[in-house]
């Protein structure tokens, strides 16, 4: 059709060719960014992260302030345990929700939670210390090398989860990409229809 143009110039028909190889332009930088986003899969690399590595390092956190608490009787220790395996465990679900969200200040809001329960956690380790054994002391610090590897992954997660790139592609590919798909498409029409009104009218 370009050719066509080219040899037999009309400004209309030139104007609307520019139009659709400028939407044509914006279409392949649009593809090739849903294409970029895709291939690097950072939710998806974050979810798979979080319900691997990161809830076996969990259960293993679990697992060892169990053991801290076995054999003891209620009381301050007990308490403290139940905080800590709260607030971690608290930690873990919020993977999901940020995973999950879109929205930049929403993800600022669950880091914050996060931050918060983090504290509770390392508050509560170091409260226990001394009021431990020293054999459940070593358990203890078992259970605080669990906590830390969970709370590298946990760190990983929300990195990936920041880059949303999976989400960035599915918004994309439903919105920009639509709406530059449709302007291309009714810009070659628009000029189809002028090249072929006239040819129409030089075969009268």
């Amino acid at each position: 059709m370009a050719g066509l143009i080219e040899q037999y110039p009309s400004g209309k028909e030139g104007d609307l060719l520019r139009e659709f190889d400028a939407c044509w332009v914006e279409f392949r930088r649009i593809d090739r960014e849903v294409l970029d986003f895709a291939v690097k899969n950072t939710n998806l690399k974050a979810a798979r992260l979080s319900f691997g590595a990161g809830h076996a390092a969990m259960r293993q956190f679990e697992r060892e302030l169990s053991r801290v608490v076995r054999d003891t009787p209620g009381g301050p220790v007990c308490r403290l345990v139940n905080d800590a395996q709260t607030a971690a465990l608290r930690i873990n679900v919020l993977h999901a929700p940020h995973i999950a969200s879109p929205d930049d200040n929403e993800m600022d809001e669950i880091e914050k939670v996060i931050r918060e329960n983090d504290a509770v956690v390392k508050r509560s380790i170091d409260e226990i210390g001394p009021l431990l054994s020293q054999e459940k002391k070593a358990t203890l610090r078992l259970a605080t090398a669990a906590y830390d590897a969970f709370m590298e992954i946990t760190a990983r997660v929300l990195d990936l989860s920041r880059q949303n790139t999976n989400i960035k592609s599915f918004e994309l590919s439903l919105n920009r990409k639509r709406k530059i798909t449709s302007q291309c498409d009714e810009t070659l029409m628009s000029l189809q229809d002028a090249v072929h009104s006239r040819s129409f009218k030089a075969t009268r």
